[in-house]
């Protein structure tokens, strides 16, 4: 995130190249970023291979990733795109221009697609509410909720469930109980078994935070279906945390997708370790408009390589379930649709927890606060 003293301010997504020309002039060679600008900084000018981006006073982002197209995405307000022919655009909120060696393209603009405000760590005694399932009982047909403040009124324990008519792997007793990262975990055979809660997951795009631990088998791409989720088949209704078992390129990425929109990371699961994982949804830039998703692995963030119309609404109310572990939520014809591997430490938060928060979770297993 870059400021500069007339209010402009950048935010930047890796990897990219950006130089720096004076206090009103950038030029981005390579990457995503999204710009602020209030009126102080109007004029403000973003460079690129395809031309200037003058801004007018406005929020807009810019994505130079492909080979040589560049997008321009206009989520409030007005800029002006110059393009190297000398053509003149005049670009308004909800606008997309997308400029490819002088020949321009309008769209609509993609409020998702950029990340606006980075989640900042909460400075006051209410430190939000989360739900915690440690699956250290070793024993039994549940697991307790250790959390506080979230699901209160609600017997959020995991229960220990399978479906019995399996799938095309054949059939399950439900799951089992083994060694976690920290101390005892949950085992799923990938064939009908998986793990069901009366509490109903965040409704909306309230802001959120899941963290847990997963180990999935080496190679196997289709292992990573349904890790968890919650909602219901609606559009953007659901939010289901799984591994990405489409797209050669990005096989056994984390993927979160909300039943319509997905966005799947960089980093290959599938590789018989054991990974943290946290998947973030921040708050938005103003009413109306999303909040962003923040990918970490292993307590770093994590690339995106996939966005496709991402917008969350989750609902809650019209859900037949609560949150499941193990279940993809709206089935894939011929796939597995059953997660393959071992869990431990599932922990849902009700806000945005920042880097340093998750990496604390992760080390020590502990919410980075005093409940």
């Amino acid at each position: 995130e870059l400021r500069f003293n007339h209010g402009a301010k950048l935010i930047l997504e890796g990897p990219f190249d950006l130089e720096l020309r004076g206090a009103m002039s950038v030029v981005l060679h390579k990457g995503r970023m999204a710009a602020t600008c209030p009126r102080s900084s109007k004029g403000f000018t973003v460079s690129t291979s395809e031309g200037k981006i003058v801004d007018l006073g406005t929020e807009f982002g810019v994505d130079a990733s492909s080979q040589g197209a560049v997008e321009v995405h206009v989520l409030n307000g007005e800029v002006q795109m110059r393009a190297t022919n000398r053509t003149r655009y005049s670009l308004f909120e909800g606008e997309a221009l997308t400029v490819d060696q002088n020949q321009a393209k309008l769209g609509s603009a993609d409020t998702s697609a950029f990340i606006t405000v980075v989640p900042q760590k909460v400075a006051t005694e209410k430190q939000g509410g989360y739900v915690h399932w440690s699956f250290d009982e070793g024993s039994g047909d549940r697991s307790k909720d250790s959390g506080a403040y979230l699901a209160m009124g609600t017997d959020a324990a995991m229960k220990l469930t399978h479906d019995p008519a399996g799938n095309v792997f054949g059939f399950s007793n439900g799951p089992s109980w083994t060694q976690g990262m920290f101390g005892g975990g949950l085992s799923f055979d990938g064939k009908g078994a998986f793990t069901e809660s009366a509490y109903r997951g965040i409704e909306g795009a309230n802001p959120r935070t899941v963290a847990l631990w997963v180990r999935l088998p080496k190679g196997d791409t289709g292992a990573g279906m349904g890790i968890l989720s919650w909602g219901s088949a609606t559009e953007y209704g659901v939010w289901q945390i799984a591994v990405n078992w489409s797209d050669q390129d990005s096989l056994g990425r984390l993927r979160v997708g909300t039943y319509r929109g997905r966005i799947v990371g960089t980093t290959d699961l599938c590789d018989g370790e054991w990974h943290h994982i946290a998947v973030v949804l921040g708050p938005g830039p103003r009413p109306g408009v999303p909040g962003n998703v923040f990918f970490y692995v292993d307590g770093k963030l994590e690339p995106i390589s996939k966005r496709e119309d991402f917008l969350v609404d989750t609902n809650t109310r019209q859900a037949e379930t609560g949150v499941i572990l193990g279940r993809h939520s709206v089935p894939v014809p011929g796939k597995r649709n059953f997660f393959k591997g071992e869990m431990d430490e599932v922990f849902i938060f009700d806000r945005p927890l920042v880097q340093e928060e998750i990496q604390h979770l992760m080390r020590t297993n502990e919410v980075p606060w005093k409940p």
